[in-house]
């Protein structure tokens, strides 16, 4: 599912059934929406797992946007592992999932998200 239709859909979910919503909002990371990095010319998922304050950090480039003074980093061995992980998912991505979907793993975290919809904390 494109992250675009992510709200209507949860919101149609929650209209069919209205007595699971607070079990599915505590599963699902709202709002589902993407973000350009302009210096790698790449797409990343905006969600709780990137953010500090107001801002969201890039996978691609480990930089928030917008800039935040007192943001917080992974490690330098968390930020590795971060590397090695988006470019074995997005060889994956390339070679088993349509070009268009958004395959990242913000340190901590593994989410898929566009044909194919999957959002699961990895153990640290």
């Amino acid at each position: 599912m494109p992250p675009q239709k992510f709200e209507h859909v949860l919101q149609s979910v929650i209209d069919i059934a209205p007595d699971i919503t607070e079990s599915l909002l505590a599963l699902v990371d709202v709002p589902m929406k993407i973000k350009r990095d302009a210096a790698a010319g790449r797409d990343y998922l905006l969600s709780e797992f990137n953010r500090d304050n107001d801002s969201f950090r890039s996978p691609w480039t480990n930089t928030y946007d917008p800039p935040c003074e007192d943001a917080v980093y992974p490690s330098e061995r968390l930020r590795q592992i971060e590397i090695d992980a988006n470019n074995a998912f997005d060889q994956y991505r390339e070679m088993y999932v349509a070009p268009e979907t958004i395959l990242l793993m913000p340190y901590g975290t593994f989410l898929l998200m566009g044909n194919l919809q999957l959002s699961r904390e990895i153990p640290a």
